[in-house]
């Protein structure tokens, strides 16, 4: 089986120089040494394509599950895995603009009838289990009934939570959205006027300042409420209003960008955290106000759909 050395220091570390090897038996899964044959080391410089993770060796995506679950798991069926990511770059002379408008069409399809009919096939989980923004008055259609169906409001569906436990490869592809949800959006906001960011997704709803500068509200008492889990017997975590929070004066006086590099520097650290995270870690628990009571690997899937909720919100503004 093929395997690429990642960082140029680990190799070094390990062998002394770099010099011809033909096989070696790695241990990088919790269950079984996979033999390996080495193929390459990457460039002086390349360190992975997840902000705040260095992964010591690149391998084939087959070996995936063994990796991560053991012999005997498939998670390649299940699309609500993350395991593959597609990056594309501007032909010379098109604009980002004249790239977004025809690619828009068949991706707000797939939104619809791709991806919202696997947020369906998830089990709702604890009463009153939500996303908190779900019931402010930015997500909420005047003069219209409740709605389950996805709108402007839920491009990419409610949030409803997996019923069971989520094993280690599913809890990696939450924690990966978590750690690609600050890259993705500063993506889409790079450049932007601020006329732009006046931009909303819907009549009524949040600019896209506004939402810029709520993910990481909403981010950063999620990262509190984890270590107070990790570090207490199931505490008592405080709400708060995130429609006055967003009307504060701050959100139209500072730049998006401060925004930005917030959420990235608080997701390095909470990734971080949630990487080190054992099944007993995920399953201690804090006590919500209005959810009630909430288990860590239950928090985790609403805070990676969260992020990926705000930035298809975005890229409704924008289209």
């Amino acid at each position: 089986m093929a395997l690429r050395l990642s960082l140029r220091s680990l190799f070094e570390a390990s062998f002394m120089s770099i010099v011809a090897i033909a096989s070696l038996a790695l241990g990088i899964g919790a269950n079984t040494a996979i033999p390996m044959t080495i193929v390459g080391v990457a460039p002086e410089g390349l360190e992975g394509t997840t902000f705040g993770a260095r992964p010591a060796v690149f391998v084939p995506s087959t070996v995936r599950d063994i990796v991560l679950a053991g012999p005997g798991t498939s998670s390649f069926e299940d699309r609500r895995r993350y395991w593959a990511y597609v990056f594309a770059r501007l032909k010379p002379g098109i604009s980002l603009e004249q790239a977004r408008t025809p690619l828009n069409v068949p991706y707000t399809a797939f939104l619809n009838g791709g991806e919202a009919p696997l947020q369906i096939g998830m089990t709702g989980g604890a009463k009153g289990m939500s996303c908190s923004c779900d019931n402010s008055p930015h997500h909420r259609a005047v003069g219209r009934p409740p709605m389950d169906e996805t709108d402007r409001r839920y491009p990419i569906g409610r949030f409803s939570r997996q019923s069971t436990p989520l094993d280690g490869t599913g809890r990696l592809a939450h924690i990966d959205a978590i750690a690609h949800a600050p890259g993705a959006m500063r993506r889409l906001v790079r450049g932007l006027s601020d006329a732009d960011l006046n931009r909303r997704y819907r009549e009524g709803g949040w600019t896209i300042r506004q939402v810029v500068h709520h993910v990481p509200d909403s981010h950063m008492h999620a990262y509190a409420r984890f270590k107070f889990a990790l570090t207490e017997d199931a505490p008592q975590v405080k709400a708060y209003n995130e429609q006055r929070w967003a009307d504060l004066p701050d959100v139209e006086d500072v730049p998006v960008t401060v925004s930005l590099d917030l959420l990235e520097a608080l997701h390095l650290r909470w990734t971080s955290t949630l990487r080190s995270m054992s099944n007993d870690d995920f399953s201690k628990t804090y006590q919500h106000p209005e959810l009630g009571v909430v288990r860590l690997y239950d928090a985790l899937q609403l805070y990676a759909w969260h992020g990926r909720h705000h930035t298809a919100h975005i890229e409704l503004a924008l289209a």
